[in-house]
């Protein structure tokens, strides 16, 4: 199956595998469901610039089997990126039936593709334990330098 970047008939699949990676994790994503209203408004109006999706089709394109999201940021220009710019991969899935066939590999390595297209030097990302080595083979190592602090605010 061929790698491809998402378009805008691609989204209610993107929140289908975003909702299923936040099942897995023990994250109900079905107790509000206006996070998923504000994710289609997001993807509608930021997909291939902002946000940059790699998606893998099932055989006869009724579903995603897989796909990940890159947010492209910027932030302030330091030493190490002097441009400030910085993508961070986030919302990895595949589907169950779908894993160890080397989907997720592939949707990072398109990604990876638009950022030096978009000459990006830094990516960043978190991984999970089941997708640690995916990442590692492809460059990636452990931040322990910087410890990641993190504040929920009320809205």
């Amino acid at each position: 199956m061929a790698t491809r970047l998402a378009v805008h008939s691609d989204i209610e699949e993107l929140i289908r595998h975003r909702a299923a990676m936040f099942e897995e994790t023990g994250i109900d994503a079905h107790t509000d469901d206006r996070w998923r209203l504000a994710m289609h408004d997001l993807l509608e109006a930021g997909l291939g610039d902002e946000f940059v999706v790699a998606v893998v089709d099932a055989p006869g394109g009724d579903r995603l089997l897989a796909s990940g999201t890159m947010c492209v940021l910027t932030r302030m220009p330091h030493p190490q990126n002097r441009s400030g710019r910085v993508a961070y991969i986030q919302s990895m899935w595949t589907d169950e039936d779908a894993r160890r066939a080397g989907h997720a590999r592939s949707v990072v390595e398109t990604l990876l593709e638009v950022c030096q297209q978009r000459g990006i030097q830094r990516v960043e990302l978190h991984a999970s334990p089941a997708g640690a080595s995916i990442y590692e083979r492809l460059g990636f190592t452990w931040r322990t330098w910087h410890p990641e602090m993190i504040a929920t605010l009320e809205t």
